[in-house]
């Protein structure tokens, strides 16, 4: 009986090892800025699907992100490879924080708070949305996702200026 209960124990630890070690595959990303006080292109957001062989990223200028409580409507296609692998790259560099997390929406900061617009977040993951809103003044972020927030920022910068 003791044996039995050493195999059943070890198997279970086994399990629960390797379970960690497989990472769950990101589905899609949304992401970009947004400002609640001004007139037009208040909200860009960008989405890419993993697993979509076109390396396309579709564009949001139409505000859809105020206009249809937070229900993004993409109107314009990127097919700018350039702009794929920059989302390819800070979709890898994901903080374990955002991806381990099983809220399905926070806030970091004080995201369009006094002005100062906010930036999205959300992936999709295993069957999961997760959605995050973080503060674009860094400093009022939590120390462990400063360097992503600011590397989110640029990436988002870049993005648009091509």
């Amino acid at each position: 009986m003791r044996i039995y209960k050493l195999i059943v124990f070890g198997f279970l630890i086994f399990i629960s090892c390797t379970q960690k070690l497989i990472k769950k595959p990101i589905e899609y990303v949304v992401f970009g800025e947004y400002s609640g006080e001004c007139n037009r292109n208040c909200a860009i957001m960008y989405k890419y699907c993993f697993g979509d062989t076109s390396n396309t990223l579709l564009i949001d200028t139409s505000d859809s992100y105020f206009k249809n409580s937070g229900e993004i409507l993409f109107n314009k296609v990127s097919c700018d490879s350039n702009k794929v692998n920059i989302v390819k790259r800070m979709t890898m560099s994901l903080p374990k924080r955002l991806l381990d997390t099983f809220i399905g929406s926070c806030k970091f900061g004080c995201p369009d708070c006094g002005d100062g617009g906010g930036i999205y977040l959300e992936f999709g993951q295993n069957g999961a949305v997760k959605k995050f809103y973080f503060d674009t003044q860094i400093e009022k972020l939590p120390d462990d996702l400063k360097n992503f927030v600011d590397s989110l920022k640029a990436d988002i910068l870049q993005i648009s200026m091509h």
